[in-house]
């Protein structure tokens, strides 16, 4: 029966068989189960001793288990085993889905990093099996021994939910939410291996970092107090569902929102398996990316009904500082390298403009400034519903109240910024510099960030200053520039971008020249 189901999962996933057979042996499985029952019994050993001694030093439960008292000094020595079998549960939550993340990502990071070394990466994407059963296999299979371990503890965990009276869908429901965090994270160690991570302790403390964020969150599913939970947050909503009033909304909504970055992240890293030397998103799936992380976004900006004073402010901080952030993010993600863009050169000499269109739309190889723009028209499209519903916002930390209009120009000065760096981007990744990304990432950090630091220091002394925030992606003091100020960061702006393009057009033209040439001179003094 055993050989049967070894056969049938070899047939099915053969990387995955690979992984279990040579991880699955009895001095590994010995190890994982010992841990794993150790641990569980040190953490019924805490909670049994944190339990309050009576006057001779016995513990309140061996008190009144065995030992024949008064019937008024049992009483004062009764147990609240609901609260106990609580904080139990809430303990074990927090160890498994601490160990799932820490060593399950270190451990995914470590397994391909040695097959990168090795090179027998390499020798697996040789392989006729697809791309995703080999990904499946590696993230199914290179933890096995902690999901054994992990699965020995459910026993107890779900003994101790019952325990503290906590209904078992909501435990069942908590499995799925860590299940596709889990996952979500697993994916990202791998997207960061394939990029050229070969640390994985680098990637476990960054996976610590994050995991802090997410505590407060995953408290209303994993820690639960049935006495004091409650949603009463009548402002967190999105498309004004009520995820703040109401659980199952708010837990439809994570698991949501989850499921969909693991499903984009897994994409990417499928993408980078295949084609390591390709750019890390298409433009097609950028287009996506960007429409549904904005819609996303709005959600949370949109009107709320439960109150009669619509405050912008949510969407001005999202669209001015997490989707600035989101498209630096993704021109790396776009812009090809050098030789790609040198090929893909090559074979445009002669092509009809329309052809040349649709290759810059659509091409995986060309330049990534149009797919930047469209990208941002995206934006700009989703946004125009909020904008057309504003009225003024107040950013009382900021003192700032701008209008209609200013955030409008303000979008515009940040669409431009955006096109900038995308333009600078290509341009230095076109050069021979060494290690053109770092290049490409350190200057427009400093392009950047130099607005922002300068009125910093200057707008303190002179407040006229303030015109410098017309240069970076974030525009936040407007209204303390002059109309003139903002008609000559306009007319700036768009002077760079059009030498920039003229510029990154004629080195293309340049490299696809000289390229042919190079290869068709030596033929022709053959002939």
């Amino acid at each position: 029966m055993t050989v049967n189901l070894l056969d049938k999962l070899g047939n099915w996933n053969p990387q995955l068989f690979r992984e279990i057979k040579g991880r699955l042996k009895g001095r590994n499985i010995a190890i994982a189960v010992s841990i794993s029952l150790m641990t569980q019994f040190l953490n019924v050993m805490y909670f049994y001793i944190q339990l309050p001694a009576d006057d001779k030093g016995y513990n309140r439960f061996s008190t009144c288990i065995g030992r024949t008292i008064k019937q008024d000094e049992c009483v004062r020595y009764i147990i609240k085993w609901q609260e106990w079998w609580l904080e139990l549960s809430n303990m074990l939550s927090l160890i498994l889905l601490c160990t799932l993340l820490l060593a399950g990502v270190y451990m995914l990071m470590s397994d391909l990093a040695q097959e990168e070394k090795r090179g027998t990466l390499n020798f697996i994407r040789l392989s006729p099996q697809s791309s995703q059963k080999i990904l499946l296999g590696k993230l199914l299979g290179v933890p096995i021994l902690l999901y054994l371990a992990i699965l020995l503890a459910i026993p107890l965990h779900l003994y101790a939910a019952i325990g503290a009276k906590i209904d078992l869908g909501l435990v069942i429901g908590s499995y799925l939410l860590v299940g596709v965090i889990c996952s979500g994270f697993y994916t990202a160690a791998m997207l960061y291996t394939f990029l050229g991570g070969l640390q994985p302790w680098l990637g476990t403390f960054s996976t610590s970092l994050l995991l802090f964020p997410l505590l407060p969150l995953l408290y209303l599913f994993l820690y639960r107090d049935v006495d004091h939970l409650s949603f009463n947050n009548t402002y967190l909503r999105w498309f004004d569902l009520p995820l703040g009033e109401n659980m199952a909304f708010a837990y439809c909504f994570t698991v949501a929102c989850f499921g969909a970055v693991t499903y984009g992240i897994w994409q990417l890293v499928n993408r980078r398996f295949l084609n390591p030397n390709a750019t890390l998103i298409s433009k097609k799936q950028s287009y996506f990316l960007v429409f549904f992380t904005n819609l996303w976004l709005l959600g949370f900006a949109w009107p709320n009904s439960t109150v009669s004073h619509f405050s912008p402010s949510v969407g001005y901080l999202d669209l001015f500082f997490i989707v600035p952030f989101c498209f630096l993010l993704l021109i790396g993600g776009l812009s090809p390298t050098r030789q790609t863009l040198q090929d893909w050169a090559r074979y445009q000499v002669g092509r009809s403009k329309k052809a040349l269109v649709q290759e810059l739309i659509w091409g995986e190889k060309s330049p990534s400034t149009i797919a930047i723009g469209l990208n941002l028209v995206i934006t700009a499209l989703i946004w125009m519903p909020w904008l057309l519903l504003f009225n003024h916002v107040n950013l009382p930390q900021y003192e700032y109240h701008l209008s209609q209009i200013q955030v409008a120009i303000s979008f515009v000065l940040m669409v431009n910024m955006i096109l900038l760096s995308s333009a600078i981007v290509q341009m230095i990744l076109l050069t021979k510099l060494p290690k053109p990304q770092v290049w490409a990432a350190g200057i427009i950090g400093i392009i950047l960030s130099l607005p922002p630091v300068l009125v910093s220091f200057l707008a303190s002394q002179n407040p006229q200053q303030s015109w410098l925030w017309l240069f970076s992606v974030a525009v936040i003091s407007i209204q303390q520039v002059s109309n003139t100020s903002i008609f000559i960061a306009l007319l700036s702006q768009w002077t760079i971008l059009t030498v920039l393009s003229f510029q990154l057009t004629r080195q293309l033209k340049k490299a696809g020249e000289s390229t042919t040439k190079t290869l068709l001179i030596p033929s022709i003094r053959q002939t």
